[in-house]
């Protein structure tokens, strides 16, 4: 009786290498998902002046896109895929696992009873039913870096204009409280306000949405706002069981990095062959990947906006560590090689490098580079006296 989020249309060029191993017919998928091409992402107002600038996938020369989506459609195609392929899908709710040491050797199902278990993937979404509340793993609390803590979808039709685009991008447009995403698919805007629900109430939310696009959107049919802790649980595979999703852990959707590490979680375990796979390195290895799509979100917010609460309190909030070490005083980021960059992120292998050093740039460019003058937010005197010890200057 847990219903999926349905928020989550837009991905990275990782899903076109999961798409391929299942075998999945790109132009099929792009047909029965509704789907467009996605070449990156848009960023408008994230400086408070309106400027609009793009981050471009990066780093793969072969795959330099991936795909918006409708939500409900991927859903349905994949269901259809895997009982095609001979999955056997019972529909059932969840009571609990037994355990013989941290090995699940059944689970129990409210109507099917006991069943036998070799390998659980827990996909119990923001509930976290089985890895965070029964092998209670440890949670990573982010809420201190980055305080957006709620969205609210919501859809608008493409005009025909809009429609005939062939090249399109994910838009997210800083508001006052947050920033909204605006996902084009065949036919409508895939929408959401990412909000700090402790600066401003639902209703208040909404109201700012409707003066940016001037016009009525909300009506007391539409979706409420989902609420999510941000953050992570540092093990995700434990005995036989991996968390995959939201239920081991949530960003906001800035980078689209849920559906991304889930597709980098599924082609470790593939590329270990199934459960022959080293869950110590496995662990680290996620960590790893969470502490980049931290400091990365993080570093989207370093900007000369201060116009409202949530922008002006990244002056006194704390610096991920990663940050710290990639960052100079003025915001801007190091000038180091791709080498360097893997050194300091500790990314030993390919599959450990999240984002493209080329990607930092891009923000270090159009946010902190394109407003020489300005007293960085982050390294305003107050902060940065109390920070530069711990960073070295």
């Amino acid at each position: 009786d847990i219903p999926n989020v349905g928020a989550g249309e837009g991905s990275t060029p990782h899903i076109i290498f999961l798409l391929n191993f299942l075998g999945i017919d790109l132009n099929e998928f792009f047909i029965k998902t509704a789907a467009t091409k996605k070449y990156g992402i848009e960023f408008e107002n994230w400086s408070g002046d309106r400027e609009k600038f793009k981050h471009y996938f990066v780093g793969n020369v072969k795959n330099d896109y991936a795909y918006h989506f409708d939500s409900q459609k991927i859903i349905k195609f994949l269901k259809d895929k895997a009982l095609e392929s001979g999955v056997n899908y019972i529909q059932d709710d969840y009571v609990q696992s037994f355990k013989e040491g941290d090995n699940i050797e059944k689970i129990e199902l409210k109507e099917n009873g006991l069943m036998r278990a070799d390998f659980v993937f827990d996909c119990s979404g923001f509930h976290r039913l089985i890895i965070g509340k029964e092998y209670k793993s440890k949670w990573v609390d982010c809420g201190k870096y980055l305080p957006i803590n709620a969205a609210i979808p919501f859809t608008m039709q493409r005009n025909e204009k809009e429609e005939k685009k062939g090249v399109t991008y994910t838009r997210a447009v800083a508001l006052d409280y947050g920033w909204v995403w605006m996902i084009p698919l065949q036919g409508r805007w895939g929408c959401g306000y990412c909000h700090d629900s402790d600066l401003v109430t639902e209703e208040e939310a909404k109201q700012e949405i409707e003066y940016y696009f001037s016009k009525k959107i909300f009506s007391r049919f539409s979706r409420p706002a989902i609420k999510f802790n941000t953050g992570y649980y540092n093990r995700l595979f434990i005995g036989n069981c991996m968390a995959v999703g939201l239920s081991g852990g949530f960003f906001e959707p800035l980078e689209a990095t849920s559906i991304m590490t889930t597709c980098m979680q599924l082609n470790f375990f593939l590329r270990a062959k199934g459960y022959n796979i080293d869950q110590k390195e496995f662990n680290k290895t996620m960590v790893k990947v969470n502490e980049q799509v931290l400091a990365f979100l993080y570093y989207h917010y370093i900007t000369k906006r201060e116009d409202t609460k949530l922008w002006k309190s990244f002056e006194s909030r704390p610096v991920p560590k990663l940050v710290k070490k990639l960052v100079l005083p003025n915001g801007q980021f190091k000038k180091i090689t791709k080498g360097e960059y893997k050194k300091i992120i500790q990314a030993n292998k390919i599959y450990e490098s999240v984002f493209h050093v080329d990607s930092w740039k891009t923000f270090s460019n159009n946010l902190i580079e394109r407003h020489p003058s300005v007293v960085h937010n982050l390294y305003s005197v107050s902060f940065w006296g109390s920070l530069k010890k711990k960073l070295g200057f």
